[in-house]
């Protein structure tokens, strides 16, 4: 009987992921294109349909490795919109499927239903979490970073229970793709690199796996560095300078006010730990920053006292300061720049969830509760389109189109859609002069 109910249970387990999976993808080839999503598209396309280089032949504000990533995708596939939505989108699906077995693993020692229902619990309030589905299925440079962070957890959390130098180096490689993909992740080297110094051997000996674990970052920020190289002047301003250009205007008092410390974090606790609404739409990661609260503190802090509690929560309150300090470091804040926070949470409550007492068959009404008040509040961001009503169609036909009307007239001059205008510079297939044609950018 507790074999049919087990299989049963995998069963059901494997069947949510897929509706999850399936319902994020849809969701997401819905949207719309955002404003700030050129930025990581059209270089990815000058890249792979002319070979031009980032920082060398065109600037580049962010480091590199999605437009490296973004390029290979786009040799392989002409439809720039949808390789990289796909590929954002792999990344929080892996991500969710690591959260659900951690959180499964976690409840060991459970029946089948509650280690199910508490691993679905956990990624419900994180795919109902609205930060989460107003960055998710974008283009941005946020999802892979926040995943790859997610695994380099991971790895450290294996290492931790079977020190290993293969696990320390895949650590180190996971997380310099994240800072690769975006900078304001650099900081996690520093708790990362000194976790390596409670692994369970001789002192002596964690040195060498913290050394590889650093050796697996170098490896990984190589794409950087080979940019850093051969044009260290456009590299630093892209990355440094750039960003905060804004600050050079004595007059625009509303982003000399965001450089203040204490209003960030006023920012995030307004914004994006406490409840609230903006257009109607409801804002605020409170029911997964709850949950963290009751299931990731005390496991993750038993774990750092006596090595009794959950490590993958102890990561987590170690590497939290330092995600808090690189989201904040862009001088103009926005939502999506603290979306890693959101990750983070549901990691330390996954790895913590089977070391609270109250997690059982009746107290999973306490876990079911701040799911169903997620489910209610962002129920309306829950829409689906037709294929055929999908951006990346709409891109890919408008832009056939302006293709072929360039034969014959300038793509300014064309009686287009204006939203058809905008994204012409992502047509499959289209001659590289198109790419530099008179259009309105994303």
């Amino acid at each position: 009987m507790n074999f049919t109910a087990s299989r049963l249970a995998i069963a059901s387990g494997a069947a949510f992921l897929a509706l999850v999976l399936a319902a994020i993808f849809f969701r997401s080839m819905s949207g719309d294109l955002n404003h700030d999503e050129h930025q990581f598209l059209a270089p990815a396309a000058l890249l792979a349909r002319e070979g031009l280089q980032p920082y060398v032949d065109y600037p580049l504000f962010h480091l590199p490795n999605l437009t490296l990533a973004y390029a290979a995708l786009n040799r392989v596939s002409p439809y720039i919109i949808l390789n990289a939505r796909l590929l954002s989108l792999a990344c929080t699906g892996a991500m969710i499927v690591m959260l659900f077995v951690c959180a499964h693993r976690s409840l060991a020692g459970r029946g089948p239903w509650v280690r199910f229902a508490g691993a679905a619990s956990v990624v419900m309030l994180l795919v109902c979490d609205p930060l989460f589905l107003r960055t998710t299925g974008k283009t941005w440079n946020h999802e892979a970073p926040a995943f790859l962070l997610v695994g380099a957890l991971l790895c450290l959390v294996r290492a931790m229970s079977t020190p290993a130098h293969c696990w320390m180096l895949l650590s180190g490689l996971a997380t310099g793709l994240a800072i690769g993909s975006r900078l304001t992740f650099a900081p996690v080297v520093l708790p990362l690199f000194c976790a390596a110094f409670l692994l369970p051997v001789e002192k002596r000996r964690r040195l060498f796996y913290a050394l590889t674990f650093a050796a697996g970052v170098i490896a990984a920020m190589a794409p950087s560095l080979y940019f850093f190289v051969k044009d260290p002047q456009a590299f630093l301003v892209c990355n440094l300078e750039f960003p905060r250009l804004t600050l050079l205007d004595p007059t625009n008092e509303r982003v000399h006010k965001t450089t203040v410390w204490w209003r960030k974090l006023r920012y995030v606790a307004k914004e994006i730990l406490l409840p609230d609404t903006n257009d109607g739409k409801f804002t605020g990661s409170f029911a997964l920053f709850a949950t963290f609260l009751a299931a990731g503190i005390a496991p993750g802090i038993a774990w750092l006292r006596t090595r009794k509690g959950s490590v993958g929560a102890a990561l987590v309150l170690l590497v939290l300061p330092f995600v808090l300090i690189g989201a904040c470091a862009p001088s103009r804040y926005q939502n999506q720049h603290f979306y890693v926070l959101v990750p983070c949470f549901a990691f330390a409550a996954a790895c913590g969830i089977g070391h609270v007492r109250w997690v059982s068959g009746k107290g999973m009404a306490m876990l079911c509760l701040p799911v169903l008040v997620s489910l209610v509040l962002t129920r309306g961001e829950w829409e689906f389109q037709r294929p055929a009503e999908w951006l990346s169609s709409e891109c890919t036909t408008q832009g056939a189109r302006c293709a072929s009307a360039l034969v014959t007239a300038k793509c300014s001059r064309l009686h287009l859609p204006c939203r058809s205008r905008a994204v012409c510079a992502f047509t499959p297939n289209s001659p590289p002069a198109f790419l530099h044609c008179e259009t309105p950018r994303l």
